[in-house]
């Protein structure tokens, strides 16, 4: 009989075990999702112009206050708690009044008068009616373990014919290195003065990479790109908080008397700079080419020189809007909708003038022009996805075209 007690109190304690696993993951997931709102918040209110010449983000650039914004976006309130999309997909809904972001911007233009682009009464102005504004972002995360099941779209030429087993391997592979990219922003960051995260890392006895890299990959993720030159895009969710939490464990754990009196504040911000509001890592991983793929031609290049002195139109910033709807994924609905708002900037793109022609003209006389534009086009960024009712989904993305400009010369 007291075997059978004590084998019913495992079970219990199993189960139990269990569903605290199964909740924590579950946390940690709709965290990522928050997570990846607030920066959809962030980059939403960056892009808002403040004048013709001025963005949000430029005033933020000047005096520096990138993390003042984002703690301001972490008040957000969360609109009706999380959705569950599928077993593997969290959803949330974030928003906050234009007058707290306005108080934020103000104070920034305020305590910083030789750093700011604009008075702070110039900016009271401009912000007179942002207590009548709601900004609001979605946030979404899917489950590490449901990764590999992801699929392009199937518009998708460059993927089309890619067995599953290279689409899986491809994935896993961009999932790791997302995971060892954000460890090697790490490695630079100081614990104290003369002393680093690397240098602590890499002493003997320290646990602190396999721990890092054993956290990073049980992340969920924010999201996954497809992109039409055979390369997938993984990011991972990376909440400063957390990796900050890891590495004070890491340390301690190593029992080194000249790892105390360290500054775990400090730590934090550096984290938060570098990981980004707790979003990402990314990675880029060109799959095992299939005949489906494979060039079977090689064209002549006739390499196009562009003009030294930057066009105007490289100060100016581009955004266009995509949407799809149904299938079995919100997450893979949302994808689809991401591809096809960047095939409406590369439209945009190709009409751009260079010179006499355009820079689609000039990549169809150059493949290599043409690569160099699809990789500026990577620097797309998602600042908004709504999620409706009748399952379709809008995604906005926008494009800096310094940073495009920057890419593709010299190319």
């Amino acid at each position: 009989m007291r075997l059978i007690f004590t084998a019913i109190a495992v079970l219990f304690s199993t189960a139990a075990l269990a569903v605290a696993q199964s909740a924590d993951a579950r946390k940690s997931q709709v965290d990522a999702a928050v997570s990846n709102a607030v920066t959809g918040l962030y980059t939403d209110i960056s892009h808002t112009s403040l004048s013709s010449r001025l963005t949000v983000a430029d005033l933020l650039d000047k005096v520096a206050g990138r993390d003042d914004l984002i703690h301001t976006l972490q008040t957000a309130q969360e609109i009706g708690g999380p959705r569950w999309l599928d077993d593997q997909t969290a959803q949330v809904r974030l928003e906050i009044a234009g007058g707290n972001v306005a108080r934020t911007l103000l104070q920034l233009a305020a305590s910083n008068p030789k750093k700011t682009p604009i008075s702070a009464n110039a900016l009271a102005a401009i912000l007179a009616d942002w207590d009548r504004r709601t900004f609001a972002a979605v946030g979404t995360s899917t489950g590490s373990s449901a990764l590999v099941n992801i699929q392009p779209a199937q518009t998708n030429r460059a993927w089309a014919g890619v067995p599953d087993a290279d689409r899986k391997q491809a994935i896993s592979a961009a999932h790791a290195n997302a995971a060892q990219q954000t460890i090697d922003a790490l490695r630079s960051i100081d614990l104290k003065p003369s002393l680093t995260i690397a240098q602590s890392m890499d002493r003997t006895g320290s646990p602190m990479r396999a721990d890092l890299d054993r956290f990073l990959r049980a992340r969920p993720v924010n999201s996954v790109s497809f992109r039409d030159d055979g390369q997938v895009e993984v990011t991972i969710s990376t909440p400063a908080g957390d990796l900050t939490d890891l590495v004070r464990a890491s340390v301690n754990a190593t029992h080194d008397p000249h790892l105390i009196d360290i500054d775990w504040p400090h730590v934090r911000q550096q984290i938060d700079a570098k990981t980004g509001a707790g979003v990402a890592g990314i990675a880029l991983i060109r799959p095992p080419q299939t005949p489906a793929t494979a060039v079977s031609n090689v064209a002549v290049v006739v390499p196009v020189k562009l003009p030294d002195q930057p066009p105007d139109w490289v100060w100016k910033q581009l955004d266009a809007d995509g949407a799809a709807r149904g299938g079995d994924s919100p997450l893979k609905c949302a994808r689809v909708a991401e591809r096809s708002a960047v095939e409406k900037l590369r439209t945009q793109i190709d009409a751009l003038p260079i010179g006499s022609i355009t820079l689609g003209d000039a990549a169809r006389k150059d493949p290599n022009l043409a690569d160099a534009i699809t990789r500026g086009l990577s620097h797309a960024r998602v600042f908004k996805s709504d999620y409706h009712a009748d399952g379709t989904v809008v995604v906005s993305v926008s494009l800096d075209l310094r940073e495009f400009w920057a890419e593709i010369h010299p190319f």
